[in-house]
């Protein structure tokens, strides 16, 4: 992974931080103004280079018994018999993929159409149930700017068939 040069971020959260507390010096207290603008400097630092978005996106769809990729196209749409893996990336205030988070929770609007699931290697599932449409919430609660959250609408539609049922209707004269 490259090293991210942030020092023009570093100089405007300065910059900014001193314009923030102009007029407000303390004569006497030197070291508790230096306190104030560095603490809102790096304040301003965290907002342009954490992240400030995240945005959830699902991988290859599997065959939910198999494990197979199924070979259907992407988008948002699945088969009531496959998963996707959920993605998460994280941006900042420039629209820059930047470090993303390790701690986050997934919820799905409901859960009879999506449900989430976990493998033992921590990969993030959304496991399709019934058809219909349900929207995944991730929430990243301690990111470097505070609460995040990123949302992605899903739609489950019938899955292949699998079996025919043949009935007989009512009986006519020939």
């Amino acid at each position: 992974m490259p090293l991210l040069d942030h020092s023009a971020e570093r100089v405007a959260s300065l910059q900014l931080a001193i314009k923030f507390h102009d007029g407000q010096w303390e004569t006497n207290d030197p070291a508790g103004n230096q306190t104030s603008v560095l603490g809102t400097a790096v304040v301003f630092y965290r907002y342009l280079t954490g992240a400030v978005r995240i945005g959830l996106t699902l991988g290859s769809r599997v065959d939910q018994t198999t494990g197979r990729i199924t070979g259907d196209p992407g988008g948002n749409t699945m088969k009531d018999t496959e998963k996707v893996q959920l993605t998460v990336t994280a941006e900042d205030a420039k629209g820059q993929v930047t470090a993303g988070p390790a701690d986050l929770t997934f919820t799905s609007s409901d859960e009879t159409v999506v449900t989430i699931s976990t493998d033992g290697d921590g990969t993030m599932w959304a496991v399709a149930g019934n058809p219909g449409s349900a929207v995944i919430t991730a929430d990243w609660p301690d990111s470097p700017s505070g609460d995040l959250t990123g949302t992605l609408a899903v739609d489950v539609t019938a899955g292949d068939a699998t079996s025919l049922v043949i009935s007989a209707g009512d009986p006519v004269a020939q």
